[in-house]
């Protein structure tokens, strides 16, 4: 229960809210029954409450990034980019900045994965 979770993130500061982090999912459907991803309400209250807990937005960051794939994953990235514009006007500076450089991130990562595909793709032609 969430409820839990957040009363052992908060006795145990120092590892517990970044491991949670790492694990809990990232994305959830829209109560509104559109496809739209929206990030999990769990997610939002550890990142609202322990987002300035060391290692919580870098855990994110990576829960955000391990997944498996065919092709390219720029299509999974792209899921992301509407939950961290929403969070570039977070309350917690260091929130809005991890938002900021995490879709910077997500953005070079689509490039060069794009251009991996097309690369493949060229060679496949030729």
């Amino acid at each position: 229960p969430e409820e839990t979770l957040i009363a052992w993130c908060k006795a145990h500061p120092d590892s517990a809210p970044a491991f949670a982090a790492a694990t809990l999912p990232v994305l959830a459907t829209a109560e509104d029954g559109t496809a739209r991803p929206v990030l999990h309400p769990t997610m939002a209250r550890m990142i609202d409450e322990f987002g300035e807990c060391e290692g919580v937005l870098e855990s994110v960051g990576r829960n955000m990034t391990t997944f498996t794939w065919v092709g390219s994953p720029s299509s999974r990235l792209k899921l992301y980019e509407a939950l961290l514009e929403s969070l570039r006007d977070h309350e917690k500076t260091v929130v809005s900045k991890w938002a900021e450089a995490q879709l910077r991130y997500i953005d070079e990562l689509s490039e060069q994965w794009q251009s991996r595909v097309e690369e493949q793709e060229a060679g496949m032609d030729g």
